[in-house]
């Protein structure tokens, strides 16, 4: 049932992408520059009121995400960190989800010094372990009374040797995939006490180098990193489709969920 499922959905391609800028779906934190030249051609008044609009438009988000609760997945680097500071930024009670103490301290202070934003927390848990995942899970139902928007942007790639998780699956597909497949699953009751919640599944153009096998999911006769990475965007993107497919076959219109593709990023990944 699930190859076949699986098969239907390989069959088409849909894909959400939200760029704007430097920042993946956020607006820079200062207005577009225009050069003399171009000043000179539009008008003053043009210009200003490109400006303008521009303020208008950052107020507009900062109240929109003013005190809103919003889980970042690895955003103690690179996307998952500017990501977590833009959102502080605009007002948001932003929580830090990594594996290790030390770094998601240190990004805490960071994110809280450079935005004057003290509503930043964090909670940890490795994403490829499960037993993680559902205490993180448990621990975010205690602390908070709903949640706003969960972006799932923790991911890795993993070197030439196939490795396993500590439940036995592909690290890859654990902790890409499973991990947050899984959290999300157990944050949607939080989700739901939202007027207007947002998933949001940072994917990847490299969906397109995955070669996923259906009698090999877990890639044990075949192992390529690159293919291995490709195909947990993939599923990342397909359960973005199933689930708003889901969503609105039962009703349910205050969750909505997207996928995107972030671009090249120089984030020292890898």
């Amino acid at each position: 049932m699930l190859a076949s499922s699986l098969k239907v959905m390989m069959t088409t391609e849909r894909r959400t992408t939200a760029m704007n800028g430097k920042y993946p779906g956020f607006l820079p934190t200062s207005p577009p520059r225009v050069s003399r030249r171009r000043a000179k051609h539009l008008g003053s008044k043009s210009v200003m009121l490109r400006t303008t609009c521009y303020a208008f438009t950052n107020i507009f988000l900062m109240a929109a995400l003013q005190d809103k609760i919003v889980l970042v997945t690895g955003a103690t680097s690179g996307i998952g960190e500017v990501t977590a500071r833009e959102l502080a930024r605009q007002g948001a009670h932003v929580i830090i989800l990594a594996r290790n103490r030390e770094k998601a301290e240190k990004t805490q202070r960071a994110i809280s010094a450079a935005t004057g934003n003290q509503q930043v927390d964090t909670v940890l848990a490795d994403l490829s372990v499960l037993h993680q995942v559902r205490a993180v899970a448990a621990e975010l139902h205690t602390k908070y009374p709903r949640l706003d928007v969960l972006v799932n942007n923790a991911g890795l790639m993993f070197g030439a040797e196939r490795e396993v998780s500590a439940d036995g699956y592909e690290m890859t597909l654990a902790t890409n995939h499973l991990g947050p497949f899984l959290l999300t699953s157990l944050l949607f009751d939080l989700l739901q006490k939202s007027p207007a919640a947002r998933i949001v599944n940072v994917a990847s153009m490299a969906y397109r180098f995955s070669k996923p096998t259906l009698d090999d999911l877990q890639s044990e006769r075949s192992y390529s990193p690159m293919w291995e990475y490709g195909t947990t965007k993939l599923w990342n993107i397909m359960f973005t489709q199933e689930l708003a497919q889901r969503l609105r076959a039962h009703g349910i219109t205050n969750v909505t969920t997207n996928s995107l593709h972030p671009g090249a990023v120089a984030t020292g990944y890898g």
